[in-house]
């Protein structure tokens, strides 16, 4: 199963936040020699979903981003810069 979640921003302060999730299998994994991981070799069968775009007003206040969406959810996220080694 893998999945992801991706945040989109722009100056008018609007977002839209889209989530993908896929899930594949195999009916047969065939060991791979001299790894810890083996290959499909059966029929595989794949099953994708991805969900409908949310969207609303978000804002920063110091380092919390504020996400209202249009039903009236509201999300706080914490979020901080990465010190630059290079500058010193």
């Amino acid at each position: 199963m893998s999945g992801e979640t991706k945040f989109g921003f722009n100056e008018k302060g609007q977002f839209v936040v889209t989530n993908f999730v896929a899930y594949s299998a195999a009916s047969k994994l065939d060991p791979v020699p001299g790894a810890s991981s083996a290959f499909p070799t059966g029929p595989i069968s794949v099953l994708t979903w991805e969900s409908n775009a949310r969207y609303g007003i978000d804002r920063i206040v110091g380092n919390t981003l504020e996400l209202t969406y249009s039903d009236g959810t509201r999300e706080r996220l914490f979020f901080f810069r990465y010190p630059d080694r290079r500058r010193r």
